[in-house]
C-alpha cells in the first residue's frame, strides 16, 4: 500500500493509539495493532512466520497477505544446523548480514508478527534480544489474524528488498541461552534433591507424555525427567484472535505447574527444537520477570534426546 493510500485509509478510520492491551499497556514487549498501524510509517515491520505442518509455505502466504511494507524474515534457514536435524540459533555473521538486508538497524522500532499470533514471532523476538539486548523489539499481539479481523489495510504480491541496506550492531547476550550440559546438571540437581524443577517443556502434551511421535521422525519418546509440560499453544486465545491471555490466566497456567514468576532459579524453557520454548519465556517476562533471569534450551529435545544414555521420563 502507498504512503498516500495509508494516510487516505487513516483518515477514513480513525483509531485508538494504544501500546499492548489493557492489560499489557506498559510493557514494552507486546503492542496492539492500533499502535503499528498509527505507525506504519515509521516502524520496521517483519513477517515471521514459520509452519510446523509441511503442507503450508510461510513465504508463499507472505506473497498472498502481509502488513504494508513488511519484509520476510525466513527462520527456516536463519540457524545452525549441528547435523542433519538440529537447527540452533544462527552465527552473529548470520543474522548481522539477514536483518541489515531486510532494512534494519539496531536503533529502528522493530515490530515482529506470525500468522498464528505468537508461535514463531516469539521466537524471531528473542533472536534479536540475544543479538543486542537494548534493541527495540516488539511483538504485534494477535499477529496477521487480529489485523485481518480489524480490518486494516494489506500488501499482496512479490516484494523487493530495500534499496538501502540497515546497520545492525551486534551486542549480544549469551546468557539467554541454555546448553545441554547446562540442562544436563539441572537433571543431576534434580535427581539429587537439589532442584524442583529442570525445565519447563513447551511442547504438545502427547509429545511430552510420550504417545505420539515428535515432528522429526525416530527420536525418542518422553520428556527430560523433572520437567513440566506447559503447551506454547495455551499461551494465546484461539477464541480472540490468538491474542495472549491477560496476566491472571497466564499466571494460573504457569502455577497450576508449579512454576512462579518471582521464583529465585533461573528458568529454563525447552521444547521440540528451539522455537516453542521462546513462547513460554516471552510470556514470563510480560508477568514481569527479568529476561535475564530465563533462558532457552536452543537445542531442546532434538538435541537432548539424542545424548547417549539420556535420561528421559515416559508418564
Amino acid at each position: 500500500m502507498s504512503s498516500f493510500a495509508t494516510k487516505l485509509y487513516r483518515s477514513l478510520n480513525p483509531t485508538v493509539i494504544t501500546r499492548g492491551s489493557t492489560f499489557y499497556a506498559k510493557n514494552p514487549n507486546l503492542v496492539s495493532t492500533s499502535w503499528v498501524y498509527n505507525r506504519l510509517d515509521t516502524v520496521k515491520i517483519i513477517d515471521a512466520t514459520r509452519h510446523i505442518a509441511e503442507h503450508r509455505n510461510a513465504k508463499s502466504e507472505y506473497f498472498a497477505s502481509r502488513l504494508p511494507g513488511a519484509q520476510f524474515l525466513d527462520l527456516e534457514n536463519l540457524c545452525q544446523r549441528d547435523g542433519p536435524l538440529i537447527k540452533k540459533m544462527p552465527t552473529e555473521d548470520q543474522f548481522q548480514k539477514m536483518v541489515e538486508r531486510l532494512g534494519i538497524s539496531s536503533d529502528d522500532d522493530v515490530v515482529i508478527y506470525d500468522t498464528q499470533g505468537l508461535y514463531s514471532a516469539a521466537r524471531a523476538w528473542f533472536m534479536f534480544r540475544v543479538f543486542n539486548k537494548n534493541v527495540k523489539v516488539h511483538v504485534m499481539n494477535g499477529g496477521l489474524v487480529r489485523w485481518t479481523t480489524e480490518a486494516y489495510p494489506l500488501e499482496k504480491g512479490k516484494y523487493e528488498l530495500p534499496s538501502k541496506k540497515g546497520s545492525f550492531a551486534l551486542n549480544p547476550d549469551y546468557s539467554l541461552i541454555c546448553s545441554m550440559n547446562e540442562v544436563n546438571q539441572r537433571v543431576r540437581d534434580y535427581k539429587g534433591g537439589l532442584t524442583k524443577r529442570t525445565v519447563v517443556d513447551m511442547r504438545k502434551p502427547c509429545c511430552y507424555h510420550g504417545t505420539c511421535h515428535a515432528p522429526i521422525a525416530n527420536l525418542p519418546k518422553g520428556h527430560i525427567p523433572g520437567s513440566v509440560n506447559i503447551p506454547y499453544y495455551n499461551i494465546t486465545d484461539p477464541y480472540n484472535n490468538y491474542m495472549i491471555r491477560n496476566p491472571d490466566e497466564l499466571r494460573t497456567i504457569f502455577e497450576k505447574h508449579g512454576v512462579m514468576v518471582n521464583e529465585p532459579e533461573k528458568m529454563i524453557f525447552s521444547c521440540d527444537y528451539g522455537i516453542s520454548s521462546c513462547v513460554g519465556l516471552f510470556a514470563m517476562t510480560l508477568l514481569g520477570r527479568p529476561l535475564e533471569s530465563c533462558c532457552v534450551y536452543d537445542g531442546s529435545w532434538i538435541e537432548y534426546s539424542q545424548q547417549k544414555d539420556a535420561a528421559i521420563e515416559l508418564c
